[in-house]
């Protein structure tokens, strides 16, 4: 067994309802509060990176990635990513006045997010805070990084968030049947001018160096993951299962009269 295995993570975690969750992404060098957690006892995980946390008496201790914090009063703490890349820390607090049971839901508690880079802080309040991503779109943090493809389809694949954490991007450039594919894919809920809600599904459109446009619908369920070819249901669609220390995603195209298999590995 990994030491990724014994590692604590509350960011895929199904909680309670009388329970809630809240991400915040930590920019290198910048610093995040907890000003929106008013409850007293929470739990923080670190997700991914570094961090430093300086408590409301001025105490300041480092929590590397699968560091695991108890705090009395999170609203007078502040975060310190120390690290070189964007730090993830999830904190769980239980709702206030909830009368709900602690039976488990089908589906995780959403969560709030935001993604303001610089050293800026969040503003406790809320009125004054932007917009956040919901947590069927924040799940897809886990595709961020750099892949590496192998099967029968070859090269790098690499996501990213842009900014304000609604959309992510994805670009591409593979060897495939004999020819080179490169593009740059967009993932997220669409929000056409004038509507008030963003769409019920996550779609994407890909752009590719042969002058195609591709649209897709991304679904997430645990560590299956699917793209439907044009809308869902559709008889072309990629199916995957991530490994259980999120580092290999192994899966495969479908389509009448074909398809392909490909493993792709986190190479950063």
């Amino acid at each position: 067994m990994s030491a990724d295995d014994d590692r604590v993570s509350l960011l895929r975690t199904r909680l309670p309802p009388s329970f809630e969750r809240t991400v915040l992404v930590v920019a290198p060098g910048s610093v995040r509060r907890f000003d929106r957690l008013r409850s007293r006892g929470v739990i923080v995980v670190v997700e991914r990176g570094e961090i430093e946390l300086e408590t409301g008496n001025g105490q300041v201790c480092g929590f590397r990635r699968g560091g695991v914090l108890w705090l009395d009063d999170a609203s007078a703490s502040r975060l310190r990513n120390v690290g070189g890349t964007a730090a993830v820390v999830v904190a769980v607090t239980r709702r206030r006045g909830s009368g709900a049971t602690d039976s488990f839901p089908a589906r995780p508690a959403s969560y709030g997010y935001n993604d303001r880079k610089g050293t800026q802080e969040m503003n406790a309040d809320a009125d004054n805070q932007q917009p956040t991503p919901d947590a069927d779109v924040r799940a897809l943090d886990r595709l961020v990084g750099t892949w590496k493809v192998s099967g029968e389809a070859e090269g790098t694949i690499s996501f990213g968030w842009l900014p304000g954490g609604f959309f992510l991007k994805q670009d591409v450039d593979l060897e495939q049947f004999g020819m080179h594919v490169m593009g740059s894919e967009i993932i997220g809920r669409e929000k056409p001018f004038g509507a008030e809600q963003p769409s019920t599904e996550i779609t994407s459109r890909f752009y590719s160096n042969t002058g195609d446009t591709l649209d897709y619908v991304y679904e997430l369920d645990g560590d299956t993951l699917t793209i439907w070819g044009g809308e869902k249901g559709s008889a072309a669609y990629f199916k995957g299962e991530f490994s259980a220390d999120g580092n290999t995603l192994t899966g495969g195209w479908v389509w009448p009269g074909g398809g392909y298999t490909s493993t792709a590995t986190r190479v950063e």
